[in-house]
């Protein structure tokens, strides 16, 4: 997601391709890989997670659901961003209600400041 500090949320749009890390040796595969370019303005931040966060689940067996962490993300456009990335991770505890991840849970935040 690109947040911006208005809290306007925009998804990053997907282009297909392989999950980065997978395969061993990849990068030698360039063909498989692409670049990408963002315009982040003053204040955007770039959120970036890995599945584990969405597919995390609670006691019955749901996922979390995508708005929730959008709500957060919205919630903390003007927070600094150890809060913002804390807040996540406790809306993900209250949801999953100490039911253990199946997979690693990563969260990644960059703020442009200039």
């Amino acid at each position: 997601y690109i947040l911006s500090i208005d809290g306007t949320l925009k998804k990053i749009p997907k282009e297909g391709g392989i999950a980065l890390g997978v395969i061993e040796g990849l990068e030698q595969a360039n063909t498989l890989l692409s670049e990408k370019s963002l315009q982040l303005e003053k204040g955007d931040s770039l959120i970036l997670f890995t599945d584990g966060l969405t597919e995390s689940v609670n006691q019955n067996n749901d996922l979390y659901p995508v708005f929730r962490l959008e709500n957060i993300l919205k919630t903390n456009a003007k927070t600094d961003l150890p809060t913002l990335i804390n807040d996540v991770k406790n809306d993900l505890n209250d949801f999953t209600e100490g039911t253990p991840p199946f997979d690693d849970v990563t969260v990644l935040c960059l703020r442009w400041k200039k």
